[in-house]
């Protein structure tokens, strides 16, 4: 087997070098080799194949055929390899990316097209019907040969059907009468031979002739095939047929100037652009054995694109015209403007220059095509002469009809031609003016122009005007993007986009055009106006400068008549703020750029406040910018400050070797009450105080078993005491030992112990399995892991309540949100741990810790007895050796709602301390199972 692989290895590398040879013959492996090759298993011979580039024919392909049956149809390559010079399409793709330069002003539409050499995708797959049919009736003018196979009905005094076959000396045996010569024949003359044969020969016995299977031929094909090489085919083969046969022509070959030679002589030449634009085959002549196919290399080309039919590069033949090329291409689209055509040329001296041509014209179309023209038509304006469009939020957008004197109200009806929750106050009318077809945009208040036909907002349009109609809840982006995108685009360096932006607490935020004379009041409309709980009393607006290396915050108030009918400028942004939120965000982008344009000379222009206001931090400084203006951009003063005096904190500097703070106190009532005004500097820091002794509402949660539970409000300094003596102190049924105390702080603080004891737990583990080889089981450590995980910590304070009531000393101070729980009274003893029966006991007084554990069973092999603990109802935990880790308690009895907890041996598991870890962090913060429960 390894001998056989060998073997076609290489003769599987002699067919791809013959293949890829153009030059060279399209040899047939014998028949031995085929037999030997399909002899190896398929998975084999498959991955021979694939190793080596081969696709492996199917399995009806690799089937033998019979001598005289349909020849197989080599199936081409879908794309040939060819040397880079020779190219055609490359050369053309050079020229055409020569033209790709965008001219703005040209009305015509360029579309980008990759020409392609016209013709060659006949050949690619398939083309199993070009094969010649055996079941069709053969042509009288047929001419025989040796294998051609007769068959012979004879009727009269004998009736027989019989078959004879051409034999090699080009004779036929005929039955009764010998051997006649057929050679040369075409079908009709041997009819007629044979027929008058028997007709003088065999008295009484008439014939009738007809043709069985026919011989194969052996032909050449050469030149710029894709397969050259000998073949064998049908004898009704055509010049056609074969090509295909062949895998048809490269292209770097000719498709007009396709030679058949016979015996040295040039037969034919047949021009394949007949088949593929005219379906004449006239000149497609049947071959005959030895013939010759020869297909020379391409000759002239020329390339024709834009609003033509059939884009593409075609061959010249000599004297074709740029008429005939375009015939070639299938003639002119309804939509070419052959009046603006442009073709490239290649003069003799090798430049390239590009002629402005005429095409409607039948002389400069009757110009001959020279080799390696590039001949592109242009199409008509895409624009619609004498047109008004109407677009979005309306029954009927489109292109309408543009008269002289027309209004926005003779193309919009009325107003149940708009869709519901159309925007009547704002419509832009988007127009390009001359001569430079520069975009301007106007607003207008639509229901104003539709309900009062005199009105000024009923304007007069001009041709191509667009009109834009918006909706209430739809966005605006969308509709207004290609007029901003057109409108950025016009910028030059002394004259800025003409967009306006409006960002925050607005409907609709975003950049608009900017017409002429629009206010903060217009801006503020197209954005569907400013929404409910917007801060009117400060807004900033960004101006920047027509170079864009300066920004400039200008504060504005959104209530003043003034500020609203203040002029923009382009590029300015107006930033809009709500109430409530943060602000930063909003002015981040902005405080960056002010901060990015400091220097030595200049510093930045920010301030800040801080203190007793609604929202504090940095902000734009405007010119004359003063205290009161940059409390109001921080959303006005809380309850809580004061505003008697402030604190403004200045820094000033010499710039050059000396600096200095200087703290000035203002009155702030008067700045407020605009009695005085103080002007704020760069990087200034307003400080609002706080009324002395001020606190928020502050409130305690009791719970439980409080004669008047609920929500107590409280003042600084007031304690737990007191608040219990103010909801009546406990009930009946209370168990003020287990009274527990919760704080959010501490919660905090203890979750943040539990990842840190995460976090190194996980890397004991690492470090005790690689140091002592230890076998860590993986479900156990998951065990640990999720129990930490659900632990969420609730911030418990181990108190006495006894003597938080009777001591001083003992008392708790309060603070906002603390939670204070006052369980009932329980009976029982809870058993948790290393023991045979983990449950809960009745409580008997005087009974100890020996007792309860005895009850459940007693302590199992794994129990560490030196560490057994009592949780108390309270959280306390006592420890069996009160001297060791935990705190000392004054009693080690057991009591009703203690919970006993067994510890495990940690070292007989894995030798890492893994429960010993979790039973101190139980300790630590009162968490042990039993004691949870008693919450």
């Amino acid at each position: 087997m390894r001998k056989s692989y060998q073997y076609f290895k290489h003769f599987t590398i002699g067919l791809l070098l013959l293949a890829t040879n153009l030059s060279g013959h399209a040899q047939t492996p014998t028949s031995a080799q085929i037999e030997q090759f399909r002899k190896l298993p398929r998975a084999q011979q498959e991955a021979l194949a694939k190793q080596y580039g081969i696709e492996l024919p199917g399995e009806a392909q690799g089937q033998t055929s019979s001598p005289v049956s349909e020849p197989v149809v080599v199936v081409p390559k879908e794309s040939q390899n060819e040397k880079p010079a020779g190219n055609v399409e490359e050369q053309f793709q050079q020229s055409a990316n020569s033209l790709e330069i965008q001219d703005e002003k040209k009305e015509t539409r360029v579309v980008k097209q990759i020409l392609k050499q016209f013709g060659y995708d006949l050949f690619a797959g398939k083309p199993t019907t070009f094969a010649p049919a055996t079941d069709i009736p053969i042509p009288t003018d047929y001419i025989m040969g040796p294998g051609d196979s007769v068959k012979i009905r004879l009727s009269g005094k004998k009736n027989v059907l019989y078959e004879q076959r051409v034999n090699r000396d080009g004779t036929l045996d005929l039955q009764d009468l010998g051997t006649i010569s057929v050679v040369g024949l075409s079908f009709d003359d041997m009819r007629r031979l044979i027929s008058t044969e028997y007709k003088e020969k065999a008295i009484g016995i008439s014939s009738s002739v007809t043709l069985g299977a026919l011989r194969s031929i052996r032909i050449f094909m050469l030149g710029a095939v894709n397969n050259p090489g000998a073949y064998t085919v049908s004898s009704l083969s055509t010049l056609t047929n074969a090509l295909f046969v062949g895998g048809g022509i490269s292209k770097l070959g000719s498709l007009r100037n396709i030679q058949l030679k016979r015996q040295g002589k040039l037969i034919t030449t047949f021009d394949l652009y007949d088949l593929l634009l005219k379906g004449d085959i006239s000149a497609d002549r049947r071959l005959l054995p030895s013939d010759v196919i020869f297909v020379p290399t391409i000759g002239s080309t020329a390339g024709i694109k834009g609003e033509v039919h059939r884009p593409a590069i075609y061959e010249l033949k000599q004297d074709e015209t740029i008429n005939d090329l375009i015939k070639m291409s299938g003639g002119l689209l309804s939509t070419a403007y052959p009046s603006v055509s442009r073709i490239e040329r290649i003069q003799k001296n090798g430049d390239r220059i590009v002629i402005d041509a005429d095409l409607s014209q039948v002389k400069v179309r009757n110009g001959i095509s020279f080799d390696g023209d590039v001949i592109e038509i242009f199409s008509i304006l895409d624009r619609v002469r004498n047109s008004i469009e109407l677009s979005g939020h309306l029954e009927r957008p489109g292109i309408y009809s543009w008269r002289k004197n027309i209004r926005v109200s003779d193309i919009i009806g009325s107003i149940d031609e708009l869709l519901p929750k159309a925007d009547l106050n704002y419509a832009l009318i988007v127009r390009e003016t001359a001569p430079n077809r520069e975009t301007v945009v106007k607003s207008f208040n639509l229901g104003e122009a539709l309900t009062n036909l005199n009105s000024d907002q009923n304007l007069k349009l001009e041709a191509h005007d667009k009109i834009l109609i918006f909706g209430i809840e739809t966005s605006r982006a969308t509709l207004l993007s290609d007029t901003v995108g057109k409108l950025i685009d016009q910028e030059r360096a002394d004259n800025p986009p003409k967009v306006v932006t409006v960002i925050g607490n607005v409907r609709h935020p975003g950049t608009y055009p900017m017409s002429s004379n629009m206010s903060v009041s217009d801006l503020l409309k197209a954005s569907l106006e400013a929404k409910a709980d917007t801060d009117k009393n400060y807004a900033v607006i960004e101006r920047t400068s027509p170079s864009k290396s300066r920004y400039e915050a200008i504060t504005i108030s959104l209530d003043s008549a003034k500020w609203q009918n203040y002029i923009l400028q382009e590029l300015d942004k107006l930033y809009v703020f709500d109430l409530t939120d943060n602000r930063a965000p909003i002015l981040k982008e902005l405080v960056k750029k002010l901060n990015a344009q400091a220097d030595k000379n200049v510093s930045a222009d920010t301030v800040s406040i801080h203190g007793s206001v609604k929202h504090p931090g940095t902000y734009p400084l405007s010119r004359s910018m003063t205290a009161r203006q940059l409390v109001l951009a921080a959303g006005g003063l809380k309850n809580s400050a004061y505003t008697e005096t402030a604190e403004v904190s200045r820094f000033s500097s010499n710039l050059s070797t000396q600096a200095s703070q200087e703290i000035i106190t203002i009155a702030l009532d008067d700045q407020l009450n605009g009695i005085s005004q103080f002007v704020l500097r760069a990087k200034d820091t307003l400080s609002i105080k706080q009324i002395p002794d001020w606190s928020e509402s502050q409130f305690v949660h009791l719970k439980g078993e409080f004669v008047f539970p609920g929500r107590y409000y409280f003042k600084e300094g007031d304690t737990l005491s007191k608040i219990i003596e103010r909801a009546g102190g406990f009930t009946k049924q209370a168990n003020p030992k287990a009274v527990q105390f919760l704080r959010a702080s501490l919660a905090k603080k203890e979750n943040a112990q539990i990842e840190l004891l995460k976090s190194k737990l996980k890397m004991d583990i690492a470090s005790k399995s690689i140091e002592n080889s230890a076998v860590v089981n993986s479900l156990d450590i998951d065990k640990i892991y999720e129990l930490l995980d659900t632990r969420q910590l609730k911030g418990r304070l181990s108190i006495d309540v006894e003597k938080v009531i009777s001591e001083p000393s003992y008392d708790i101070v309060l603070r906002d949100a603390d939670t204070v729980i006052a369980p009932m009274r329980i009976q029982e003893v809870t058993v948790i741990g290393q023991v045979h029966s983990q449950m809960s006991h009745l409580f008997i007084p005087g009974k100890s810790m020996t007792h309860y554990i005895d009850k459940s069973g007693g302590i199992t092999q794994s129990a560490l007895r030196s560490q057994i603990y009592v949780v108390k109802a309270n959280g306390e935990v006592i420890r069996k050796r009160s001297n060791l880790w935990f705190s000392k308690h004054a009693s080690s009895r057991v009591e009703a709602g203690d919970t006993i907890v067994v510890p495990m041996n940690a070292h007989r598991v894995n030798k890492l301390q893994l429960w010993t870890s979790i039973s101190q962090v139980i300790y630590q913060f009162g968490l042990a199972a039993a004691a949870v429960s008693s919450f």
